[in-house]
C-alpha cells in the first residue's frame, strides 16, 4: 500500500511546497534586486500589493543615523503601508525598521519621510520596501518614485519639494542616492517553471503507478480500473497533447505579471491615455507608434477594465497556438496521408505545432516581452500556407491584415513576388491588398477625429526612430558596418539586389521549384530581409525562426542544427533586451555565427534546387512508315 500511495504523497507535497513557496504573491513574485549607485539617477518603479524591492548600496557618509525619503503617489492608492527595513548586507541582521501609511502620502505630492535607523558608517546595507494591502481605484498600481538622501544632504535643502525638484532637474544634494532598477527574473521564473514540470511529472506518475496496481476489494472494483485504465489507452494521444498544451499554457501563466521597459515606458502609458480619455477621444489623440490595430487592442481593454498585459498577452498566446496549428497544416500539406503503422495516426504534424507554441522566442517575445510580433507573423504563415494551397485571395488577405499590425510583414513580401513573376498564376491585382487593408485598419482612428496625415505616415515615422544599422541584432552589420549615414541607404540597394539576382536564378531553375522548395524559399525571403537591411532589432527575425523551425521539425530534418541556432540567437536576443545578460553577449562573435547559418541555408537551398531533376519530357510522337510503292 506504502508503495501505491508513494508518488501521490509526493505529488501532494509538491503542490504544497509550490503553495508555500509561492502564496499571495500572484502568478510571477514581483522581486527586483536594485542597485543605489552613489552617484543619483532617477527612475520609476510600479508597485502593487505584494511586491518587494531589495536594494544593495554602500554607505558613503559618515555617521548616518537615519534615511530620508522623498515619495510621491500616483492616483488610485486609497489604502495600504510602506514597510521599510534595513538589514546588514554581510550578517543579514536587521538594525532598522519602521512602516507608514500610503494613504498619508498626498496625491501627486512630494512627501518627505524619515526612516530612523542606526547604520554602521562605511557598511553594506540591504534596503528593502514592502507594499501591503494597497488599494487601487481605477488603475493597474499606483507609482511611487523614492529617493535616499543622507541627514546632512536633507537638512542642506530648503524643503523636500526642493530638493525633489533639484534631484529631478539633474542637480542632486550632495550624498543624494536614488534607485535604479535591474529585473531579476531568470532564477525565479525557471524555478517556477521546473516545480510546475516536477509537479505535473509527480502526478502523471502517481496515476501511473496508481493504475499499474491491482485491486483485490472486489471484482466490481476491478472491472471499474480496467475500464478506465482502457478508456486512458484509447485516448493517450489526446492526453498528450492536451498535457503538453496545459505545460505551454503553464509557461505564459508564469509571464503574466512581468513588466518589460517597453511595457512600464509605452503600453500602460497608452493605456492610460485610453482609460483617461475614453475610447472615442483617446483613438482621436492615439499615440501613432504603433498603427491602429494595436491601439484599438489598447483602448478596448481599457474600456473594459482589462489591464494592458493581461490583453496583450492573451492576445500573443493566441496568436502563439494559432502559429501551432499552421505549422501543423503546413506538415501536412507535404506528408500527405502517411501513417503510424501502429496507430494509424502520423504524429510528426502534430509534433510540430506543439513544438511551435514551445519555442522560447514565441513566449519570451509575446508572455514575457509583451509584444505582439507573433500576431503578423501567425498571418504570414497562414499567407504563406494558403498560397502554397493555391488559395491566392486568401493568402493576399491574411498578408494584408499582417502589414496593418507590423511593418515587418513586407518580409514575405519578396516571396510573392517571385511566384508572381515565376509560378504566373497570381495577379497582379493582389498586390492591391496590403495597401488597402493598411488604409482600411486607418479608418477606425480618423473617424474618431485623428488627423489622416499622421495615422497613414505611421511606418514613415518608425523608420526615422531607430536610425541604426543593427540595434542589439546579430546579422552582418555588427561587423564593423555600423554607420548608418553611410551604409543604410546602401544596405537597402544592396537587399534589393539580392532579391533581384536570386529572382533570375529561380526563374532559370522555374521547372526544378516543386511546392516544398518554394517554401524553403519562403524561409529564405523572410531570413534575408533582417539579416541585410537595415534599422533591424532583436525581434526582428521572428518569422524566420517560426519558419524554418516548422520547416526543420515536420519537413526537412537536416535543418534542425540551423532551426535550433536561430533559435538560440533568438532567445538571447530577447534575454539580453529584458537584461538579464547585460554585457555578456559579443554581438560581433554571434554575427559571425549567425552569418554562417544564413549562408549555410542558402548554400542548402541552392543544392536541393540543383538536386532536383526537372520533369521528364514528353516522348515524341512516333514517326509514321513510308508508303510502300513510293
Amino acid at each position: 500500500m506504502s508503495k501505491r500511495f508513494a508518488p501521490i504523497l509526493c505529488a501532494v507535497l509538491l503542490c504544497l511546497a509550490g503553495i508555500f513557496l509561492f502564496r499571495g504573491q500572484g502568478p510571477l513574485a514581483k522581486h527586483y534586486e536594485t542597485n543605489m549607485p552613489s552617484l543619483a539617477e532617477y527612475s520609476t518603479l510600479a508597485i502593487e500589493e505584494g511586491d518587494v524591492l531589495t536594494q544593495t548600496f554602500t554607505s558613503q557618509v559618515h555617521g548616518i543615523y537615519g534615511l530620508n525619503l522623498f515619495l510621491v503617489k500616483e492616483e488610485g492608492i486609497t489604502g495600504g503601508d510602506l514597510a521599510i527595513t534595513v538589514s546588514d548586507a554581510q550578517t543579514k541582521k536587521t538594525v532598522g525598521e519602521d512602516r507608514m501609511p500610503i494613504a498619508t502620502i498626498p496625491n501627486a505630492d512630494w512627501f518627505f519621510f524619515t526612516l530612523h535607523a542606526p547604520l554602521v558608517p562605511q557598511g553594506s546595507y540591504e534596503i528593502s520596501y514592502r507594499v501591503e494591502h494597497v488599494v487601487s481605484e481605477g488603475s493597474e498600481a499606483g507609482t511611487v518614485y523614492l529617493m535616499v538622501l543622507p541627514p546632512a544632504a536633507a537638512e542642506s535643502a530648503p524643503s523636500a519639494r526642493t530638493a525633489a525638484e533639484l534631484f529631478l532637474n539633474g542637480q542632486p544634494q550632495e550624498g543624494a542616492i536614488a534607485q535604479t532598477l535591474q529585473y531579476r527574473y531568470p532564477t525565479r521564473l525557471l524555478t517556477r517553471v521546473l516545480l510546475f514540470l516536477a509537479i505535473a511529472a509527480s502526478l502523471a506518475l502517481a496515476l501511473f503507478s496508481f493504475l499499474r496496481q491491482k485491486t483485490d476489494d472486489s471484482a466490481k472494483d476491478e472491472l471499474m480500473e480496467n475500464r478506465f485504465l482502457a478508456f486512458l489507452q484509447k485516448h493517450l494521444y489526446l492526453l498528450c497533447v492536451l498535457f503538453a498544451l496545459l505545460l505551454s499554457a503553464g509557461i505564459r501563466y508564469f509571464c503574466l505579471d512581468f513588466k518589460s521597459d517597453d511595457y512600464l515606458s509605452y503600453y500602460y502609458v497608452w493605456w492610460e491615455h485610453y482609460r483617461d480619455l475614453g475610447f472615442v477621444d483617446g483613438m482621436g489623440t492615439m499615440p501613432v507608434d504603433y498603427y491602429v490595430p494595436f491601439n484599438l487592442l489598447l483602448a478596448a481593454s481599457a474600456a473594459l477594465g482589462i489591464v494592458p498585459r493581461y490583453s496583450i498577452l492573451i492576445v500573443s498566446s493566441l496568436a502563439d497556438y494559432g502559429i501551432g496549428y499552421y505549422a501543423m497544416r503546413l506538415v501536412q500539406l507535404f506528408r500527405g496521408r502517411k501513417e503510424d503503422g501502429a496507430s494509424g495516426k502520423d504524429f510528426l504534424p502534430v509534433l510540430t505545432g506543439l513544438v511551435m507554441v514551445f519555442l522560447p522566442p514565441l513566449w519570451l517575445n509575446g508572455a514575457m516581452w509583451k509584444q505582439c510580433d507573433s500576431v503578423y507573423v501567425l498571418f504570414c504563415l497562414m499567407a504563406a500556407y494558403y498560397v502554397l494551397c493555391r488559395k491566392n485571395r486568401t493568402a493576399w488577405i491574411c498578408l494584408g491584415i499582417a502589414f496593418t499590425i507590423k511593418l515587418q510583414a513586407v518580409f514575405l513580401l519578396p516571396f510573392f513576388i517571385l511566384l508572381y513573376l515565376i509560378r504566373g498564376d497570381l495577379k497582379i491585382r493582389g498586390f492591391l491588398a496590403v495597401p488597402a487593408a493598411y488604409l482600411l485598419a486607418g479608418l477606425p482612428a480618423i473617424l474618431c477625429g485623428a488627423s489622416p496625415g499622421e495615422i497613414y505616415r505611421t511606418y514613415f515615422a518608425q523608420l526615422s526612430v531607430h536610425p541604426t544599422m543593427a540595434e542589439a541584432f546579430p546579422n552582418i552589420y555588427n561587423l564593423y558596418i555600423d554607420d548608418y549615414r553611410m551604409f543604410g541607404s546602401i544596405a537597402v540597394f544592396f537587399t534589393t539586389g539580392i532579391f533581384v539576382l536570386s529572382a533570375a536564378y529561380f526563374y532559370y531553375r522555374r521547372k526544378r521549384l516543386s511546392q516544398k522548395l518554394w517554401l524553403l524559399i519562403a524561409a529564405w525571403c523572410v531570413w534575408t530581409c533582417p539579416m541585410f537591411l537595415p534599422n533591424m532589432r532583436e525581434r526582428y527575425d521572428l518569422m524566420a525562426v517560426v519558419f524554418l523551425s516548422a520547416i526543420a521539425v515536420g519537413i526537412e530534418h537536416k535543418l534542425l542544427p540551423l532551426a535550433i541556432f536561430l533559435n538560440i540567437s533568438s532567445t538571447i536576443c530577447h534575454v539580453r533586451y529584458l537584461q538579464w545578460m547585460n554585457g555578456v553577449v559579443n554581438f560581433r562573435l554571434l554575427a559571425v555565427f549567425y552569418a554562417v547559418a544564413y549562408f549555410s541555408f542558402t548554400l542548402y537551398l541552392v543544392w536541393k534546387i540543383e538536386k532536383t531533376a526537372p520533369p521528364a519530357l514528353p516522348d515524341p510522337p512516333a514517326a509514321t512508315a513510308p508508303d510502300a510503292g513510293r
